[in-house]
């Protein structure tokens, strides 16, 4: 079973509102797009695990947490481990202009551009996750929820998982279950939290 968990926290530019008992699935997308643009920066962190057939032990672990500005400002750091031992580990960080990244706790060697060193822990990029709430919109719509609006989804849907595949590089097959769960503010405009699995 593969499994990853993305928590997106975010800092505005400006603070949106909505008034309402509710809004329409189109209201809500509308407004998730239209908001992009007041995201300063955001945070993320992503785990995923290979489990060995017939054991809760995960034969593989990643984890990957990362910071990114909107002028291409950031830092991170990814650990991947096979079996408990770490087999690869590095640190990103970069500023406008330049980015840098080492190993092991190696020097720090430049990159070829700033973005490129982030790309290294950032593997979901706000623009990208609304990209895939743009893409699975007719098949999952926004429902409310009790503390903002959200998209759930269990099935193994073929133009769910190319969506998946096209816009956030996750790979599927033909037999792969996707459970989904993707969350927003209290007001519908900012994502909070993205949960994806996929087994099979």
């Amino acid at each position: 079973m593969k499994w990853i968990k993305s928590t997106v926290l975010m800092a505005f530019l400006c603070v949106l509102s909505a008034c309402g008992n509710g809004l329409s699935t189109e209201a809500v997308q509308d407004q998730i797009v239209s908001s992009e643009e007041s995201v300063s920066n955001y945070h993320i962190t992503v785990k995923q695990s290979d489990y060995k057939e017939g054991s809760k032990t995960p034969g593989a672990q990643t984890v990957a947490s990362a910071s990114a500005w909107k002028d291409g400002t950031g830092y991170g750091s990814k650990i991947d481990k096979n079996a408990g031992k770490v087999t690869n580990q590095l640190e990103v960080i970069a500023d406008a202009n330049v980015g840098f990244i080492r190993y092991y706790q190696d020097k720090w060697e430049q990159t070829i551009t700033a973005a490129s060193s982030l790309q290294n822990t950032v593997v979901f990029p706000y623009a990208k996750v609304i990209q895939l709430t743009k893409e699975i919109h007719q098949e999952v719509p926004w429902k409310k929820t009790f503390s903002g609006y959200e998209k759930t989804y269990t099935g193994n849907d073929e133009s769910i998982r190319k969506a998946l595949t096209s816009v956030l590089g996750i790979a599927t097959t033909d037999t792969s279950k996707v459970e989904l769960k993707i969350k927003t503010d209290g007001a519908g405009n900012l994502i909070t939290n993205v949960e994806i699995k996929g087994n099979g």
